[in-house]
């Protein structure tokens, strides 16, 4: 009998006796040197082409041995390239860490045999891929947006974070309280939502009914009445309490005052604050 070899990593299997003398090249060879390549080998593509891969069996790892752990890709094209590899149980390793290090904007792709719709990885990014059972997958590095956290990503985090602003203005969260000034009596709008507003000149605040501007539930809205005089707040159809007492209506809020109102219900407020009777 003679040396038979794996399926995947193409490693020899010696038979009982047969290498007698002379099993050094072969050990050396078609085992250490594959499982060195196969646990810490970087195959590097540098040619802008598509790329076949093949197991290689009882010869020298080459540019196209499929064996090695790392794929590193170089190569400065435009068109997305393509790294073709054999399924698993026809050659090819389990897993393939896959770096896109081209020199331009390249994307490239890596695919069984078929080719199979396979895994693109973007310029600059890095991904860990497996085989399936059917077609190359991620399984870990940089993914694309919407990968549910359930496959390990972060879910849709663009769509998360299209509504955020730079000063910290929407429902994600605040880095601050923005500032609306106003000058004249001034009735809310639904962008208030979250400022302060700041009258610095004779004025009065209003709070508009829910059904002309529908605030959400949990809208906060914070007065400073930096005028000359009291100035107030008032509130057209809906309701709004005075914190701690119970009271209704239009509040009096003093001249350095800050009161804040806070959304309920659909058409209930309440509001607390510093100066404000």
């Amino acid at each position: 009998m003679t040396t038979a070899y794996t399926s995947l990593l193409g490693l020899a299997l010696p038979v009982t006796g047969e290498l007698s003398g002379t099993w050094g090249a072969t050990v050396n060879d078609n085992i250490t040197q594959y499982l060195d390549a196969a646990v810490a080998g970087t195959n590097t593509f540098s040619s802008d082409s598509d790329v076949t891969l093949v197991k290689t069996t009882n010869a020298s790892l080459t540019g196209t041995s499929s064996q090695y752990a790392v794929l590193l890709w170089t190569a400065g094209g435009t068109a997305t390239r393509t790294i073709i590899a054999p399924a698993a149980s026809s050659g090819s390793r389990q897993f393939y860490i896959v770096i896109n290090k081209t020199s331009s904007s390249q994307s490239i792709k890596l695919c069984g045999a078929g080719p199979t719709t396979g895994v693109t990885i973007a310029a600059g990014n890095s991904a860990i891929c497996t085989w399936s059972g059917s077609d190359f997958i991620q399984v870990a590095g940089e993914y694309p947006a919407g990968l549910p956290v359930n496959k390990g990503g972060l879910g849709n985090i663009t769509g998360i974070l299209s509504n955020v602003t730079v000063d910290g203005t929407n429902s994600v969260g605040y880095l601050i309280v923005p500032q609306n000034a106003q000058s004249a009596g001034y009735t809310l709008v639904l962008t208030d939502t979250g400022k302060h507003i700041y009258m610095n000149s004779a004025g009065a605040f209003t709070i508009p009914a829910n059904a002309s501007v529908a605030f959400s539930i949990g809208a906060a809205v914070t007065f400073v009445n930096m005028q000359s005089t009291s100035s107030t707040i008032a509130i057209t159809s809906d309701t709004m309490y005075l914190a701690g007492v119970g009271t209704t209506g239009t509040r009096t809020l003093a001249q350095y005052g800050v009161a804040t109102a806070l959304k309920l219900t659909s058409t209930t407020w309440i509001i607390s604050g510093s100066g404000l009777t």
